[in-house]
């Protein structure tokens, strides 16, 4: 949805309708909510005794999840910074 939601950024800038900041939220929320799902399940089995032995695989996996989530995160700062706040200027 966010590929979607870019071409319309990128067309109107800073002139997005209400229901348009709405997708574009909602695309955001969307891309990132599987990440964070996955991550917040491993913070919570790291300080279990019963995962110990996952240890170093739950931590290769956190940060595999915690570099998905800025990469994420600064692909939708820079979107935003590119094409609403440039633009607005």
């Amino acid at each position: 949805m966010l590929e979607y939601l870019t071409a319309v950024l990128v067309e109107k800038g800073p002139e997005l309708s209400a229901d348009e900041r709405n997708l574009f939220s909602v695309a955001c929320k969307n891309l990132l909510s599987s990440n964070r799902t996955a991550w917040r399940t491993v913070i919570a089995l790291e300080p279990n005794q019963k995962y110990a032995r996952y240890k170093q695989s739950l931590k290769e996996y956190k940060e595999k999840t915690e570099a998905a989530i800025l990469q994420d995160c600064e692909h939708v700062i820079e979107l935003i910074q590119n094409n609403v706040l440039t633009k607005s200027v």
